[in-house]
């Protein structure tokens, strides 16, 4: 399932420090990690351990493994120069309600930022890149919706649900990342909040990347592929990796083609919805809530 959103790393932290029932008061002994003069994390020491603050310590900085207990995942090691650092680790759970909250709150943001893009596309694009105007314009005018667009927004959902399982199977990296940023999110939410989550973010992302970097940029095969590049970096984030972001370009590319295809913006979102609830749907009949 692809969402743009994510906690905020002091939103992970906290929800992270609770569910461990670990708290790190001033009144434990904590001993800075750092590797090549920068700062990696805290390790928590035992109470009666010895003072012992020299950094660069080889017990501590060798072994990414002891910090994972005293470090939130998502945070384990960052600014050490991984892109994938919470490969191999679980996301703590996050209430359903701050999901819905985020989900809400950033999906406005990218909308917002996204119409403000588009006021300025006709008359800033073709100015800056030298674009054709009148096919900027027609990108942006109100879509004349038909029939055939529905099949075009359900062709492209059922190949991006089928590709997706696909490479479930075949990429374990895609696979790692996907399970671990929907364990964090699906886990507790119920259908109709599955389709608040599957369904508003798709319309936000489509509404910035499709309608509104594509004209404001090239309303061509260019723009296309500068929107889906763009779609895949913000998915790197949430507990997904590189792989994932790579599978959300391509994903991106082939709604961009669809919107430029039909010049209906509906479709791409329609798409991206569809598939969104079908990822979520698939997801959660695999991996079925525990009986407590």
């Amino acid at each position: 399932m692809q969402t743009a959103y994510r906690l905020s790393r002091s939103q992970t932290e906290t929800l992270y420090k609770k569910s461990r029932g670990t708290k790190l008061h001033a009144s434990k002994k904590q001993q800075r990690v750092s590797r090549n003069g920068k700062t990696l994390g805290w390790k928590v020491l035992p109470k009666d351990a010895p003072d012992n603050t020299q950094e660069g310590s080889s017990d501590v900085v060798s072994k990414r493994g002891d910090l994972q207990e005293e470090c939130p995942p998502q945070l384990d090691l960052v600014g050490a120069g991984d892109s994938d650092s919470t490969s191999g680790q679980s996301l703590p759970e996050v209430p359903s309600d701050r999901i819905i909250s985020a989900c809400l709150t950033t999906s406005g943001l990218i909308a917002a930022v996204g119409l403000l893009i588009r006021g300025r596309a006709a008359s800033a694009g073709p100015a800056a890149l030298h674009t054709d105007p009148a096919a900027v314009v027609s990108l942006l005018q109100f879509p004349n919706f038909q029939l055939w667009h529905i099949l075009v927004a359900g062709g492209a959902a059922a190949v991006v649900t089928g590709a997706r399982q696909l490479l479930l199977q075949q990429w374990p990296e895609f696979a790692e990342a996907s399970n671990r940023s929907n364990e964090q999110i699906l886990r507790r939410l119920k259908p109709a909040e599955v389709a608040v989550v599957a369904c508003i973010p798709a319309a936000a992302e489509e509404l910035f990347f499709r309608g509104a970097l594509i004209p404001a940029l090239y309303p061509d095969w260019r723009g296309v592929v500068a929107a889906g590049v763009a779609f895949g970096v913000l998915h790197n984030s949430g507990g997904r990796n590189w792989s994932f972001a790579a599978w959300a370009s391509a994903v991106g590319m082939l709604y961009g083609t669809a919107f430029i295809a039909t010049q209906d913006l509906l479709v791409p979102i329609m798409a991206h919805a569809t598939a969104n609830v079908a990822s979520a749907v698939i997801w959660q009949q695999n991996n079925p809530k525990q009986s407590s």
